[in-house]
């Protein structure tokens, strides 16, 4: 039976000041780079074979500390993006509650089906990301 460790991106800006971030490519805050070096440390004690990315900047940055500790490549796989949030990306929720009310008010972001305007519904992103794993 295989085992797969899961692990986050360190915070970047936007984490840091509560916006969507969904498919913008941003990279690792100072406290993210601090917090992927730590998470590294801890990983020592969880031998794995193999290190799989995002291609965001901020998961490969992630990685990246991982890689160069355990001496392995970053295997980069789209399905692993972080899911696109579309015209909430960028926006803080309560900017996105003020421009975009009627589509807040649906919740588009709890919703399985339904989605921000040009972005992907839960249903869709927990499709490619199971899709992605079955692949490994």
């Amino acid at each position: 039976m295989k085992e797969l460790i899961l692990v986050r991106h360190g915070e970047t800006d936007f984490n840091a000041q509560r916006r969507y971030q969904g498919a913008i490519d941003t990279d690792l805050s100072d406290q993210g780079r601090t917090q992927a070096q730590r998470l590294t440390g801890e990983l020592k004690e969880m031998p794995f074979d193999v290190l799989v990315s995002s291609p965001l900047k901020r998961a490969i940055q992630t990685a990246e500390f991982i890689a160069r500790a355990f001496d392995m490549p970053i295997d980069v796989r789209e399905a692993f993006s972080e899911r696109n949030l579309g015209v909430f990306e960028g926006l803080t929720g309560e900017e996105a509650e003020t421009r975009y009310a009627g589509l807040w008010k649906r919740i588009v972001t709890k919703h399985l089906f339904d989605a921000p305007d040009g972005g992907e519904s839960l249903a869709e992103c927990t499709y490619r990301v199971w899709r992605g794993i079955d692949r490994l």
